[in-house]
């Protein structure tokens, strides 16, 4: 899925373009030759993040993003080195010109758009994969992310590889292969 990038685009416009892209797929299944009540997200990084937040919040689905009585729901989701809590991460650059500010300056757009906050009992089975040695996205948060979704009694995995943000995780064989398996089961 291509999204709209920050600076010129804020939050929650990323957030809306992987919910269009979900019921473009599903509206689109027959032709595509896919089941429609079988569709995940997959994300790495910034793209986990937002599969994470996609998935925990489909109601957020805009109307006129061709949504409109087509659910956003996936049935699984698979996120790697994914930020879960941008509380974390607030006086990082990149994390304020998404949100188009800091946390002290907009906390409820941070936690709106932490998919740690949003986990609840209405979550697809999930799948984090994570570096140990990531400099960029603490493993913490995949670590906090699956706590979260365990305490509502949901179906999550986490794997944790050594390495850090690219070498490890983005481009192991294991995590990538234990992903697969992981979506076999769920879906």
């Amino acid at each position: 899925i291509e999204y709209r990038l920050a600076p010129e685009n804020r939050y929650p416009a990323q957030l809306a373009d992987v919910l269009a892209a979900v019921c473009w797929v599903r509206t689109n299944a027959g032709s595509l030759g896919i089941d429609p009540d079988r569709i995940a997200l997959w994300g790495y990084s910034a793209g986990g993040h937002l599969s994470l937040l996609a998935a925990a919040r489909p109601d957020l689905a805009a109307a006129g993003s061709g949504c409109a009585g087509v659910p956003a729901e996936v049935q699984a989701c698979v996120a790697g080195a994914g930020p879960t809590d941008l509380r974390l991460l607030g006086g990082a650059r990149p994390v304020k010109n998404f949100l188009g500010g800091g946390p002290d300056e907009i906390r409820p757009i941070y936690e709106e758009a932490s998919p740690l906050l949003a986990a609840d009992s209405e979550h697809p089975p999930t799948f984090l994969y994570h570096g140990r040695n990531d400099w960029v996205v603490d493993v913490e948060h995949s670590r906090r992310m699956r706590d979260a979704l365990q305490e509502a009694g949901l179906t999550v995995e986490l794997f944790e590889t050594e390495g850090g943000h690219i070498s490890a995780a983005r481009f192991a064989e294991e995590p990538i292969n234990r992903a697969f398996d992981f979506l076999d089961r769920s879906l």
